[in-house]
């Protein structure tokens, strides 16, 4: 009878590091379960290619990832460089890419008030939209774990059934990595795997974003996001807008929208919003300084 081993890491998407620190356990795997949501038929087709050294990686980052991705030492760049000609077997657990769901709709009709209510001076709205964002992203997290693990056993036999050398192996090993905001998927493989599971983390402690806090609150504990959290979740969505074009790494980012969202107190967000509905399209940056905050 086949062993199968499995093997699950949660990872930041933060640095290049990161990716490089997949390396290992990738080279030692028999499959490989990489985070690929919302996927397109075409993009995966694409990740194959690149994957079996059919098109290089210069043609599949330079037409199939986000300019951010591009960056040399950056996360995705670093990531793709391990999938590149490895001519490892890929396993797709999550769901594909459903344009025009009502629930994408929702999220991001959601995002955008918040923004927009936000620049506009109101902001009870943006702190009412942000609160509507966390509880729909809940959602939308549960959902998608249930689809990871929905026959989960199965489709990883039937790719291994699938590849010749591997199904008449003794014993198969399968790594996954996915984000390290998806623990709840531990709790549920270490019940149905028991032995056959390993686990390991990134790095400790884990530090979440005030979004991904406000999430994991409400869907562990029960807990509603209070007003100061609703803050700091509006507080990062605007830090973003100004460092997000500025090519910095997604670590050191986290690091810099958490530490400006902790550093603004209520009465700064209100005279914040205020100023910002008086200065239509002011820029990111101008609306942090007129409470004394430089980016």
């Amino acid at each position: 009878m086949q062993e199968i081993r499995y093997h699950l890491r949660f990872i930041s998407h933060g640095t290049g590091a990161d990716a490089t620190a997949l390396q290992e356990r990738f080279n030692w795997c028999d499959v490989y379960i990489p985070e690929i949501a919302n996927w397109t038929p075409e993009f995966i087709a694409k990740i194959d290619e690149v994957t079996r050294g059919v098109i290089s990686f210069e043609e599949f980052i330079g037409t199939c990832v986000a300019e951010r991705g591009r960056i040399p030492g950056s996360y995705h760049y670093n990531f793709y460089t391990m999938l590149s000609n490895s001519k490892k077997p890929l396993l797709i657990l999550e769901r594909p890419y459903e344009k025009g769901t009502q629930t994408r709709k929702t999220s991001l009709a959601l995002l955008s008030k918040m923004r927009t209510t936000f620049r506009a001076g109101r902001c009870e709205e943006a702190l009412d939209a942000a609160g509507q964002y966390v509880a729909i992203q809940v959602r939308n997290i549960i959902a998608r774990e249930e689809y990871i693990l929905d026959g989960y056993e199965s489709r990883i036999c039937e790719k291994i059934r699938s590849i010749p050398h591997l199904r008449e192996k003794s014993s198969v090993s399968v790594f996954q990595s996915i984000g390290a905001g998806h623990t709840a998927l531990l709790h549920e493989l270490k019940r149905r795997l028991s032995k056959q599971l390993t686990a390991e983390w990134f790095r400790m402690p884990l530090i979440y974003s005030p979004l991904e806090e406000a999430q994991r609150r409400l869907r562990f504990l029960g807990e509603r996001p209070n007003r100061s959290a609703l803050i700091r979740i509006v507080l990062s969505r605007l830090a973003l807008e100004y460092y997000a074009s500025r090519n910095i790494s997604d670590a050191i980012l986290d690091q810099k929208v958490r530490a400006l969202s902790m550093r603004i107190s209520e009465q700064q967000f209100l005279e914040m919003g205020a100023f910002a509905g008086s200065h239509t399209n002011c820029p990111v940056d101008q609306l942090f300084h007129s409470v004394g905050v430089d980016l």
